[in-house]
């Protein structure tokens, strides 16, 4: 049986008819500003979804968060994730939820023993021992014998890397590939513990979009060797570029068991030095348990707007999974500086005010996310209305399928119209 109580609507949503309820076959939920819950952290699952069809991911993300560490089990999956799959080819920082077609996934990030191989069908290696929860992903990779674990905060990642044994281990980053392209890209090692660079993606669907992934990584041991790749060509340069073409750097750590190597990376679409800004604010530390702890903390303000009391435990995980998944997208994309790629055109922007967003999937989300957020999470929602009347300002036309400040062309008819429509009691 549901059990229900009624609270009054907080400050945050006094502007918000008070006669709000919505219904949902599961129970009755209630509108609340922001309850402090406990621990509802506990019922997402993040693995649902990564399987069937669903085309969700796993990893460690923030709500709304720009970066995503999350593992590809299946590159040609619009996630890189299928739940069953065999192999581990990587944790890849920016990804898509819930699309009919793969995108982004750039900036992978692979651990591996013995010789360096660029070819991801050769570094992949078997895996066991997933879990995960809202900000967090462990899995451990069986051949190289590693525990890998992720985190994220909106803009930066954290992998922490365990050896099970005593021997070298190789962190490879792989700028060249992203989920539906190889498009290449640049690498530049600055150090034996930094390297920078960035990712050539987009072409999803088949469609002409591009973007740049910028990267700026830190390892937080020094390496003993490390080196670039261009192909199947593995080099001690400090630099490479390349179009089309495979490209990366490597990384040569000494290890006794039971030893960490952790690595940070800030991601950015604007320049390598916003990515570098980015990850310089927002993890400054090496402390992946408070990483991880602060991700639950802003999963739990977030899910606890609406409090479901329900006698089954399926049930809840059934809707806090949903509520979940409907906080990634659309997520945020300009930099801590406030800047963000123009839509349409070259050049940067600046936020006002609020943050720019990214990944308008109208014509699948004009439906029902648009108004739940106007209900839910208005201020996110009117971010995010602000952000589509810029795009049109800086592009001409209002964004129809949107990824990175591309317009990719996907889907027919103009759901943006629909969007600014909706009525908002604060306006």
């Amino acid at each position: 049986m549901t059990h229900f109580e009624f609270f009054s609507i907080s400050e945050s949503h006094a502007m918000l008819p008070s006669t709000y309820l919505l219904f949902f076959p599961m129970s009755l939920f209630l509108i609340l500003g922001s309850v402090q819950a406990q621990s509802l952290t506990r019922y997402p699952d993040p693995f649902i979804g990564t399987a069937n069809g669903g085309n969700t991911f796993p990893g460690a993300v923030r709500p709304w968060g720009m970066v995503s560490v999350s593992p590809h089990t299946a590159p040609g999956a619009p996630s890189g994730y299928l739940h069953g799959q065999q192999y581990f080819y990587g944790f890849g920082h920016v990804h898509l939820s819930g699309t009919g077609c793969a995108d982004l996934g750039s900036v992978i990030l692979a651990a591996t023993r013995g010789k360096i191989q660029t070819d991801p069908e050769q570094y992949r290696c078997r895996f066991s021992s997933e879990s995960a929860s809202p900000g967090y992903y462990r899995l451990r990779l069986e051949e190289p014998r590693l525990v890998a674990e992720v985190g994220a905060t909106s803009r930066a990642g954290i992998t922490r890397i365990t050896s099970l044994l005593q021997g070298e281990v190789n962190i490879l980053i792989d700028a060249g590939r992203s989920l539906s392209l190889l498009g290449g890209g640049s690498v530049r090692i600055l150090s034996n513990n930094e390297v920078e660079g960035f990712n050539i993606g987009g072409g999803i669907c088949g469609e002409s979009n591009r973007q740049r992934v910028f990267f700026a990584a830190r390892f937080s041991h020094p390496s003993i060797e490390h080196g670039v790749w261009i192909g199947t060509q593995v080099s001690h340069d400090s630099t490479a570029s390349a179009t089309d073409a495979p490209v990366g750097s490597w990384f040569r750590f000494s290890t006794t068991k039971g030893m960490r190597i952790m690595i940070k990376v800030g991601i950015s679409y604007v320049s390598i030095e916003n990515a570098r800004r980015n990850l310089d604010v927002e993890l400054p530390h090496w402390d992946f348990d408070r990483v991880q702890s602060e991700s639950d903390s802003a999963w739990s303000s977030e899910l606890s707007r609406i409090r479901v009391e329900d006698e089954s435990e399926a049930d809840l995980t059934k809707f806090y999974t949903a509520l979940y998944h409907t906080l990634l997208h659309p997520n945020i994309i300009n930099d801590v500086n406030g800047e963000y790629r123009l839509m349409g055109q070259r050049g940067t922007g600046v936020v006002a005010r609020n943050d720019r967003y990214s990944v308008f999937s109208l014509w699948d989300t004009y439906r029902t996310l648009h108004p739940f957020l106007t209900l839910v999470y208005p201020e996110r929602q009117s971010a995010m209305v602000q952000t589509m009347i810029d795009m049109s300002k800086e592009s001409g036309w209002l964004p129809k399928w949107e990824i990175a400040s591309n317009e990719t062309y996907l889907m027919v008819g103009d759901p943006a119209v629909s969007v600014l429509c909706q009525r908002d009691t604060r306006l």
